[in-house]
């Protein structure tokens, strides 16, 4: 047994892998994820609200996923600027897709009260009374889907008198409820549970009556089969932790539950820490800090796969104010895991300064076990960005990190508007991949207006020292300001030996031996077929571009830089835009709101027609 068995042989998790993120890239250096699809779900944009929410906030945090009825729903909340700060509400989004999204609705509205009744700490910042200032809205977890499949959507008015103040340290107001209807109508709001233990009740909380006054039975019922859920309730444990009557013993932070192999039901706080409980939440075991899954203070979300394996997801090291990637680890029982993969793989510039904006995707949750499951067998993921856009990720189930077979993609299969199955997708909201239809055939796009974004498809062919790829590619638009497209042949830690640009002054070139050459003039809205080979033993590549069946040109080149095998290869609408890195901190509003957020760009696009991979010489793993 080495020494990092020993020390977490007692631990209820346990990662036995070697692979650790390198944090000083986005996606840890690490092999991705085969397959994830990742869409932007809403783009803060303080400028043109009506193209976000219509309040145009750019704090947005915490979000909760889902699906019932054949639909998404996504709940996330909401400041002005930073983190427990100014005024504060959630918002709803729903998707019948996953992929496109509608314009987010507020479900719980902004609410005004006075300090009078206020007994947690630094009271003396709050105006006093009969002045009136906004709650801050905090939530760990947000929807509730009960037996009888009705759906409740639940948020915690909190108070923040100033943005160290946390509105989870068990001073806040209570936990407020909504019905949401097959119909897309809600109830009104009501309060769920007051916080009697900080001095909240109906008389001290006006403004939304208790549940049990609603005068609707079906509501009534709903609401108490959810307080009457110990494993969930437990999940409140932060906002409301001196309440006896929802808690049986202490809790923590950011509690995620699932159920393991042998029945038991596992929690997972942020840290890493874990307790487990054998009676439905009457009773858990000691939180433990599970040293091995490295981690911070982002959440971690685990459940069982539809396979019938396990997935840990997280921020996987330990600096807390940097939080990329969000990698997978899987494994057996739910105790052990294995396999360490990136799940996100880009992020891109926080755009506008505020208190406490950690960089990077996080805080992720996906649907919770006991509620129903979206029918592609897939683990959804939903998350925030910078806590700034807010995005979500399918996993495909099995998960794994290699393709195993060469690959012939004509698209034929696809659906104009849906997914674009096998490979992995980067779509944010103005710079979407989609598949549509062109000249009679299904293609891929990737289009771009994004001052700070872009829009990224990548393949993954199997592992391989020697082989070729071919790529049929069309340059239907590109914007004069915008960095050259272009496409990148990677190793599993993202190095890349050799590429190709199609710059704004109509040039394909090469990038070889760390120098850019010409390669030849290019014209927008022809098809161009593009034949790479490439050796790694040799350290050299040579590439053949062929219009209407005639090569144009030829070249062979050295690599920049040598790899042992390429393993995927990755279209894009510019070069990665963010400069921000492990120096800079979203802590203490030092960063700057970047200039031109708001403002598109000149539209990019590139067509993808068909690609496909030839491996000569597998590389062992």
């Amino acid at each position: 047994m080495n020494y990092r068995e020993q020390i977490t042989k007692d631990h209820p998790l346990r990662y036995h892998g070697r692979e650790k993120a390198d944090v000083r890239y986005h996606d840890g250096a690490l092999r991705h994820l085969k397959g994830v699809k990742s869409y932007q779900v809403m783009r803060a944009c303080r400028n043109h609200p009506e193209l976000q929410d219509d309040f145009g906030w750019t704090y947005n945090h915490a979000a909760a996923l889902c699906w019932w009825q054949g639909r998404f729903f996504y709940e996330y909340l909401s400041n002005p600027v930073g983190e427990h700060e100014g005024r504060s509400h959630s918002l709803l989004v729903t998707s019948v897709d996953g992929i496109h999204w509608e314009k987010p609705q507020v479900i719980f509205p902004e609410y005004y009260l006075t300090a009078e009744h206020y007994q947690g700490p630094n009271k003396h910042l709050l105006p006093p009374a009969p002045e009136t200032f906004c709650a801050c809205m905090h939530q760990r977890c947000g929807f509730y889907v009960t037996k009888d499949g009705r759906l409740l959507v639940t948020g915690f008015y909190g108070i923040s008198p100033e943005p160290h103040t946390a509105p989870c340290n068990g001073w806040g107001i209570g936990r407020v409820v909504r019905e949401i209807y097959p119909d897309m109508q809600f109830s009104p709001v009501y309060f769920l549970a007051y916080n009697t233990a900080a001095g909240y009740n109906a008389q001290t909380a006006p403004g939304f009556p208790h549940f049990s006054e609603s005068g609707n039975p079906e509501l009534i019922n709903a609401c108490e089969e959810l307080l009457a859920d110990r494993v969930y309730v437990q999940q409140w444990w932060e906002e409301q932790r001196f309440d006896p009557n929802l808690f049986t013993q202490h809790g923590g932070q950011a509690l995620c539950t699932y159920t393991d192999s042998e029945g038991k039901i596992v929690g997972v706080y942020k840290h890493a820490m874990c307790s487990i409980t054998c009676d439905q939440g009457e009773s858990w075991s000691k939180p433990v800090r599970c040293s091995s899954v490295e981690t911070s203070t982002g959440k971690v979300w685990g459940q069982r796969t539809s396979d019938g394996r396990y997935i840990l997801c997280y921020n996987p090291h330990t600096d807390s104010m940097h939080r990329w990637p969000i990698a997978a680890v899987t494994g057996e029982n739910g105790h052990d895991f294995d396999s360490m993969l990136a799940v996100t793989t880009e992020v891109a510039p926080s755009r506008y300064q505020g208190f406490a904006k950690n960089f990077g995707p996080q805080y992720m949750r996906g649907i919770e076990e006991i509620f129903p499951q979206t029918p592609d067998g897939a683990l959804w993921l939903a998350y925030s960005v910078n806590k700034e856009d807010m995005w979500i990720s399918k996993i495909p189930v099995p998960v794994t990190g290699i393709q195993l077979t060469d690959v012939t993609d004509d698209f034929s299969e696809l659906t104009p508007g849906g997914e674009v199955t096998d490979w992995n997708i980067y779509s944010p909201l103005w710079a979407p991949v989609a598949v549509e239809r062109l000249e009679g055939k299904n293609v891929v796009t990737l289009s771009d207006t994004d001052p700070y974004d872009r829009a990224k498809a990548e393949r993954a062919i199997p592992p391989a020292q020697v082989g070729k790829v071919t790529v049929r590619i069309m340059i239907q638009q590109i914007g004069a300001d915008n960095a050259p497209m272009r496409i990148e042949w990677q190793d599993r830690k993202g190095a890349v030996p050799f590429f190709v640009t199609f710059g704004a002054d109509a040039v394909l070139r090469a990038k070889g031996n760390g120098v850019y050459h010409d390669l030849c003039g290019y014209e927008t809205g022809v098809w161009y077929t593009l034949e790479t080979t490439f050796d790694c033993a040799q350290n050299r590549w040579q590439i053949s571009v062929q219009r209407d069946g005639e090569t144009v040109c030829e070249k062979a080149l050295p690599f920049c830089q040598s790899v042992y095998a390429v393993e995927r290869v990755l279209f894009a609408t510019k070069e990665n835009g963010s400069k921000q890195d492990l120096e800079a901190s979203g802590k203490f509003m030092t960063i700057g709101d970047l200039p031109d957020s708001d403002e598109k760009l000149p539209l990019s696009r590139m067509v993808i027609g068909a690609f496909g991979c030839e491996t000569k010489v597998g590389a062992q793993e």
